[in-house]
């Protein structure tokens, strides 16, 4: 991205000091799998900002935590998590944080640890995904 290569102020130094999401969605370029990854170290990613709406959708539970893991299908995502897939691979990034599938649902423990960091974790983020609807 020009911005990146070009501009010094979107270098931000302070990032490095900020907050990390414990896990990612791995996108890829052009894998048809989209898998949930644990961070080790910094790596560029995207984010989404939406309301969850009343509908179900799929979230990430220690139930279905190693399937995520191995890899699913962007076919099972709902539309809105397929969009921001897709706008992710084409903006050429590999990462996206996507609280639903990125905070365990089921643990009380990991949600009060990514929700203490949530500033962070958007503060973080290359681009910022905002759905108006889903």
């Amino acid at each position: 991205m020009a911005c990146l290569e070009n501009h010094r102020e979107c270098h931000e130094p302070s990032k490095g000091s900020l907050e990390r999401p414990r896990r990612l969605l791995f996108v890829g370029s052009s894998d048809l799998l989209v898998k949930v990854v644990t961070i080790q170290s910094p790596v560029t990613y995207v984010t989404v900002s939406h309301c969850w709406g009343k509908a179900k959708t799929l979230e990430l539970c220690t139930s279905n935590y190693e399937r995520l893991q191995s890899g699913i299908t962007v076919r099972e995502l709902p539309q809105l998590y397929r969009d921001c897939v897709l706008v992710t691979r084409r903006l050429g990034f590999d990462y996206l944080w996507i609280d639903s599938l990125c905070i365990l649902q089921d643990s009380t423990e990991d949600w009060e640890h990514e929700a203490r960091d949530m500033g962070d974790i958007y503060r973080g983020s290359i681009v910022r995904i905002a759905a108006a609807s889903a």
